[in-house]
């Protein structure tokens, strides 16, 4: 074959390879680009872990496994790409002059590199899957993490503290207190029915110091619950958030809030750090135990979680042991609560 045929056929070669030159440099563009999306997530990912290890101890783990699948694709990626790129260079060096071995040379080289660019869109595509995969995790946690936000204890204090009442009862011939929580603007109080049992005359104090008679308006003696309304007109009163029980977890951290009576202390209601000890049925009736101090008076003020939420009313502590206490989860008090308020 004379050399006006072969310089063509060597043209179409050339062409070939400027081809897939190109697609070589867009897959390398495609994959700098996956490798920095990858960083900016990881780096999301280790600031959300840093914040808040409760939900991240849900949340993290699948995207840890998310992330090492990448990882893995990425290694397939760039073995692949290495496998191209050596193929390229062999067939740069391998073109001979001689036009009857053009053929034979496109026919044993060009489709290989074909698969080598097939594999790596192929690879690119699960890589991009994976990163859409993260980028939802991440999306979710972020969400969750605005919706449910985590305060500290002091921040907890300052939230609830306002909401926090001392309940004064007194009957014929005798005197008690007990702690209670507002659970409306309009002054709904949520206590145990044994601090208000059997009183002619209810007093109720929030912490600013002021004073309101208040009425019984719900009890239920085998939950050991009540609700006493506030003789005000007032629409702004400091109302607590309610939680759910549902989501309680052994070993969370929560607070102990009341204003024990056995000291005889006034003022400031008294707050106690603990962790949820386990879950109880007494009497048929559920309870979670927590080792934060309950003390007689703190009966009927809440038990709340790093969401500033209340998760149960404190009813009882074990005067045998030490550590050893009960509130009534809050999730078996919302009927009551609904059929007492209206």
């Amino acid at each position: 074959m004379n050399k006006w045929i072969a310089v063509p056929i060597t043209g179409v070669l050339a062409v070939g390879l400027i081809t897939i030159g190109v697609l070589y440099l867009q897959e390398i563009d495609k994959l700098k680009e996956a490798q920095s999306e990858i960083i900016a997530l990881a780096k999301n990912v280790s600031i959300l872990t840093g914040n808040v290890s409760p939900l991240l101890e849900e949340k993290v783990p699948a995207m840890e496994m998310d992330v090492l699948v990448m990882s893995r694709s990425l290694s397939t990626l760039e073995g692949n790409l290495s496998t191209l790129e050596e193929n390229i260079l062999a067939l740069g060096g391998d073109i001979p002059w001689e036009a009857e071995n053009v053929f034979l040379l496109l026919e044993e080289k060009v489709p290989a590199l074909e698969m080598d660019v097939l594999a790596l869109e192929e690879n690119l595509s699960v890589l991009e899957e994976n990163l859409s995969v993260l980028e939802e995790d991440v999306s979710g946690l972020e969400a969750a993490l605005a919706g449910s936000p985590i305060y500290t204890l002091p921040e907890v204090v300052a939230l609830l503290e306002p909401s926090v009442v001392r309940i004064n009862v007194s009957g014929p011939g005798w005197i008690s207190s007990g702690s209670g929580v507002i659970i409306s603007k309009t002054g709904h109080v949520l206590t145990n029915n044994h601090v208000i049992e059997g009183a002619s005359a209810m007093e109720v104090t929030l912490m600013s110091g002021q004073t309101y008679d208040g009425i019984a308006v719900g009890t239920d003696i085998d939950q050991d619950l009540a609700v006493v309304k506030i003789f005000s007109a007032r629409t702004d009163f400091p109302e607590a958030a309610l939680g759910s029980s549902a989501d309680i977890t052994m070993g969370e951290e929560v607070l102990a809030m009341g204003h024990p009576s056995s000291l005889g202390f006034e003022g400031q209601a008294t707050f106690t750090k603990g962790i949820i000890s386990a879950f109880r049925t007494i009497n048929g009736y559920e309870y979670v135990q927590t080792d934060a101090a309950i003390s007689r008076g703190n009966s009927g003020g809440p038990l709340v979680n790093l969401k500033g939420e209340v998760i149960g009313i404190n009813t009882l502590a074990q005067a045998r042991a030490e550590g050893i206490n009960f509130a009534i989860p809050i999730d078996k008090v919302k009927t009551f609560i609904q059929n007492a308020i209206g």
